[in-house]
């Protein structure tokens, strides 16, 4: 009987283990100059058929000490990786998130669509929030938020607000 449970026991050990060796996930390329974050197959994008999408990752700083990380997203023409999009984000010095930019590719040149940009208290913590879209132009106001802290350092109040063209309305709170 104790021979038979042993046999059982490590039967059990060994079918788990063989499942972590050969694992079915997919492997993750990393080249000296990006980082490939993402890649799907095509069976794995919903609502697309034959295209595989990808997301490299470079990260450099500014020569003034500043961080930027830089999501590039392409998609799989059947020939060649062609842009889709690209967000870029800036950081502070102590690695807060300042401004996140997201372009979109016209097939020559990146085109502006989304700015946000984040401003933090003397704790370190987010204090507002300015989301702006282009119009081809110039950037224009979309929403913002503001957030109030107790002592514990914990959100007491957040206060959303939407840009009418004109005035901004409070739109939570």
């Amino acid at each position: 009987m104790c021979t038979l449970f042993r046999f059982c026991f490590l039967l059990f050990v060994l079918v788990i283990h063989s499942s972590l060796i050969f694992s079915q996930e997919k492997p993750i390329i990393k080249l000296p100059h990006e980082e490939l974050i993402k890649q799907t197959l095509p069976h794995e994008i919903e609502g697309e058929e034959s295209s595989q999408t990808r997301v490299i990752s470079n990260h450099y700083y500014t020569p003034d000490g500043f961080e930027i990380s830089e999501y590039l997203y392409q998609n799989w023409s059947g020939t060649a990786w062609e842009n889709s999009s690209k967000d870029t984000y800036t950081f502070n010095t102590f690695g807060n998130v300042e401004e996140e930019l997201s372009q979109t590719w016209d097939g020559a040149v990146w085109i502006n669509d989304y700015l946000s940009t984040y401003s933090y208290n003397s704790n370190n913590l987010q204090s507002e929030y300015l989301g702006q879209t282009w119009d081809g132009a110039m950037w224009v106001n979309s929403v913002r938020g503001f957030y109030n802290y107790n002592s514990n350092n914990l959100v007491s109040e957040y206060i959303g607000q939407d840009w009418d063209g004109t005035v901004w309305l409070n739109s939570y709170r």
